[in-house]
């Protein structure tokens, strides 16, 4: 079997702390939760940043506040089930049309004190406009002295050509669990299957026995990374 052009098959993508940058209370577990298990089972300290307050009910059904507290209180549990070890929520609102304040001083001392040499963060070409934002959002970072590698995954638009693929068929078991803690999501979107679908089409890279899920990543610096995708910019309206 000719494997010439196809993402590289890799155990772990190497670091010694590991930060993710989650748009919203669920993004980390879609587009990386098997991977974060792995650091987590082989000592490696991870942290989550949620940009977004992750305030918006589909249907309009619960209120922007209560559902925050409703949210945060599922990611706690899910983060305890991957073993998260910090979580850090900002107060971008939902899905908004509105403007964000693209002030770092918050993500940069978040930053600066988890000091991660890998930050994981949903790529810059994904079709929702709360991850374009906080792509910007990093990129700020980036061009106020931050420095690290990066590995970019996907939620809503999977990438075209991944450079690293993760082999998660132990892990999945416990991403569904994690998932599945978000209830007042899977109301309304079966997130769990999306889960399931996204990671079993990954795996055909490698079709082999043993790799029945697997995520994908896009690896680079951060330097690079960001001077990468300035073409999304016009996707976003309030940038």
């Amino acid at each position: 079997m000719n494997l010439a052009g196809r993402p590289n098959l890799q155990t772990l993508i190497p670091a010694k702390r590991v930060l993710v940058l989650a748009p919203h209370m669920d993004d980390e577990i879609i587009g990386c939760g098997g991977t974060i298990y792995k650091y987590a089972k082989n000592n490696i300290p991870v942290s989550v940043v949620y940009t977004t307050l992750s305030n918006k009910d589909l249907f309009n059904r619960i209120p922007a506040s209560e559902l925050n507290k409703i949210r945060v209180e599922e990611a706690k549990r899910s983060s305890k089930i991957l073993g998260i070890q910090n979580s850090y929520y900002l107060n971008n609102d939902d899905s908004s049309d509105e403007q964000w304040h693209y002030d770092t001083s918050d993500i940069l001392s978040i930053l600066n004190s988890e000091k991660p040499d890998l930050v994981l963060l949903p790529f810059y070409s994904d079709s929702h406009n709360d991850h374009i934002k906080t792509n910007y959002l990093f990129k700020n970072c980036v061009l106020n002295g931050f420095s690290s590698n990066v590995a970019a995954y996907e939620v809503w638009s999977p990438m075209i050509m991944p450079s690293i693929i993760i082999n998660i068929t132990q892990e999945m078991e416990l991403k569904l669990m994690a998932i599945r803690e978000h209830k007042s999501q899977l109301k309304y979107l079966n997130y769990d299957r999306m889960c399931i679908g996204l990671n079993q089409y990954r795996s055909v890279f490698y079709p082999f026995p043993g790799i029945n899920f697997a995520e994908a990543f896009y690896c680079d610096t951060a330097e690079s990374y960001v001077n990468k995708f300035d073409f999304a910019k016009e996707k976003v309206h309030s940038i």
